[in-house]
């Protein structure tokens, strides 16, 4: 499955609330395994962003759509993006002209 790498920031009421996220976060991966997503990893960052998530989807449009339903719950933002293992770097590499 596509890799992705979604950086989020907390809302005002998201760390208002921040000792509920050990249980969000545990929410978060339920909702992802019923949506056939799997979450890799969750982390607490430092700087622009409070947490990095890392997560396995089948194709863009649900991991959209994890993005968008996890932002509905008002406690954090996302900003998503695709990510290419080495090996699939090393593959669109070597394809190129």
């Amino acid at each position: 499955m596509p890799t992705y790498v979604c950086l989020m920031k907390f809302t005002s009421d998201g760390i208002q609330n921040v000792k509920d996220h050990p249980k969000r976060r545990d929410d978060a991966r339920k909702a992802a395994e019923g949506m056939g997503l799997k979450i890799k990893s969750v982390l607490l960052t430092l700087g622009p962003y409070d947490l990095t998530v890392t997560l396995e989807a089948p194709d863009d449009e649900a991991a959209a759509q994890f993005a968008l339903a996890s932002s509905m719950r008002g406690k954090i933002s996302t900003l998503t993006m695709r990510a290419f293992t080495e090996a699939e770097a090393d593959k669109l590499i070597g394809g190129l002209p």
